[in-house]
Formats: C-alpha cells, structure tokens, sequence
C-alpha cells in the first residue's frame, strides 16, 4: 500500500500500476470474456416461442416470430394448442394449415420446429408447460379486437398468458 504525502494509507493498493479499482474492472472484463468463450459448447440455445392459432394475428405472431428469431440467430418453436372440447375449434390448425406453416418454416433456414397440442388442457396451459420447459427469451401472441363485453363473457387467452408466464411476452396485431 501506498502512502500520501503525510505518511498515512490513502487505501489503495497499487501493483503494476494498477489501482484496486482497476482490478475490479479487468476482474469483470475477465469474467465476461471468460463467459462468453464458455458458451459455445454446452450453454441452452434460446427459443423464440410463438402461440398460433390459425386467423390473421396468429399469421402476424408467426412472421414477427421469423423475423425476430432471424435477426437474433434463436431458435423458433410454433405452438398450437387447443383443448380438443370442440370439433369446430377455431384456435385449433387444420392438416393443411399445418402442412403450410410447416413449409414456411422449413423455406427460412432457421432451426424451427412446429408442435400441435390437443391433450385436453387449455392453450394458456399448454404455453406454460413449454414455456418452463424451453429457454423462453421471447413468447410472441397475436391480439384481435374484441369489446368489452366479449372479453368478460369469453375471457382473453392472451391477457392470461400475459398474467401467467414467466418470459417477456410480445403482442402483435394483424394488419
């Protein structure tokens, strides 16, 4: 340690011409390096995760999905999920929609994946369970317009993923 004009320790040590606080900052810059050469090899690939139904802001939620998991090199999971109650579901995708986004994927280049859920359990349920079990950094939903008065009579499944999941979640609107 050295000492100032008066003979007391002014607290900082020196080695090299390095203050304490100079370690502090090489210590982080080590530390982010160190991380970041470590990854390569055994760290989780993040998945963009998009909820789709087949309507016009499910369409939206996908093409975001795309660009989004594009431009940040992430992989992307298409999820489909109904409860299986009705036969006429409308959330629930047909062999031929299937067949396209399936497609669509495959034409991007992107590590992508399209899942079909009908178990009995709720769609919010079925995005939850995959939301847990994936490296979530971004769930995509579609909104629609609905009025009030449908939103308290139906309920909203995107205000519930909204309330429920545990990743940041974006809504996009179809044009």
């Amino acid at each position: 340690m050295r000492t100032d004009q008066s003979g007391v320790g002014s607290g900082t040590i020196r080695c090299a011409g390095y203050s304490a606080s100079s370690f502090g900052i090489l210590r982080r810059i080590w530390l982010l390096l160190h991380f970041c050469v470590h990854l390569t090899g055994s760290e989780k690939i993040m998945t963009i995760l998009v909820a789709y139904a087949p309507r016009p802001e499910g369409q939206a939620a996908l093409q975001k999905g795309i660009e989004i998991a594009t431009s940040r090199g992430e992989r992307l999971m298409v999820v489909n999920a109904s409860s299986g109650n009705g036969k006429d579901d409308a959330a629930l995708a047909d062999t031929l929609d299937v067949e396209r986004v399936e497609k669509l994927l495959a034409a991007t280049g992107l590590d992508a994946e399209f899942k079909q859920f009908v178990r009995g359990q709720s769609a919010v349920a079925e995005i939850e369970a995959m939301v847990d079990s994936l490296p979530v950094s971004l769930l995509i939903i579609g909104l629609r317009k609905r009025s009030a008065v449908g939103k308290l009579i139906m309920g909203s499944v995107a205000q519930d993923i909204l309330l429920s999941v545990s990743c940041p979640v974006l809504a996009v609107k179809a044009v």
